[in-house]
């Protein structure tokens, strides 16, 4: 079967986003977070990733762009994220260069059959924008995703971030497939407490947000169902 490739931009969160549901072969690659191999929080970070999609059988691609809050400018080398406000803000300027290279690594590394699944960019995090621009200069057809769980506080429709003319298609996920989704949520525990009271409440949000959808949803331009991921 064809290849399914979730392109999203930093570490963290590709499992809260998209859970492999009724797709063959795929792939998850990850934008960021190889600022040091030896660094501690890139190692712990790693491992969870790599427990988060051993869960869901599915192969990452880390690439050697650092998480927002490591990039700096190469001329004053001041914090390109410096704040909190910033991270959730517009894009620096001096990432312009940045998201030319990733399209360009993309768009060389990428089969030329895969589907791809890009981040909305819901919740406005630099990182997700990041990947969303280097995905669309590709000029490749595109299934988006909302950015979970930012979209609890903001629809995909009020967003104003869907593509023109895209329509949505809710794919199914069964008992076992939000038992793994929430599985592999599980396995980022570094980040539990940046969403959730408790892995019992993170739990209870995820299973809502799948009942709530019956599944999951995606949007595509064309929205014709021959195009599944």
């Amino acid at each position: 079967g064809q290849r399914g490739v979730d392109v999203q931009g930093f570490l963290r969160d590709s499992d809260l986003l998209l859970p492999r549901q009724g797709c063959q072969g795929l792939h998850i690659v990850q934008a960021v977070g190889q600022l040091d191999h030896d660094h501690p929080d890139v190692i712990y970070r790693r491992q969870e990733d790599l427990a988060a999609c051993a869960v869901l059988g599915a192969r990452p691609r880390h690439l050697p762009v650092p998480d927002c809050i490591y990039r700096r400018s190469p001329e004053t080398g001041e914090a390109l994220y410096a704040s909190e406000q910033a991270l959730f803000g517009a894009l620096h300027p001096e990432d312009d260069n940045l998201i030319s290279e990733l399209t360009d690594f993309l768009a060389r590394n990428l089969p030329s059959r895969a589907k791809l699944v890009c981040p909305l960019s819901i919740g406005s995090h630099v990182d997700h924008q990041l990947t969303r621009a280097a995905v669309e200069k590709l000029g490749r057809c595109l299934w988006y995703y909302a950015d979970y769980p930012y979209v609890e506080k903001q629809t995909p429709k009020g967003s104003g971030l869907l593509p023109p003319g895209s329509k949505k298609e809710v794919f199914p996920v069964s008992e076992a497939g939000v038992s793994a989704w929430v599985q592999a949520v599980t396995a980022y525990r570094s980040q539990i407490s940046t969403f959730w009271q408790s892995l019992a409440a993170m739990e209870t949000a995820v299973r809502n947000y799948w009942l709530r959808n019956g599944g999951v949803i995606l949007w595509h331009a064309g929205g014709s169902s021959e195009h599944n991921p």
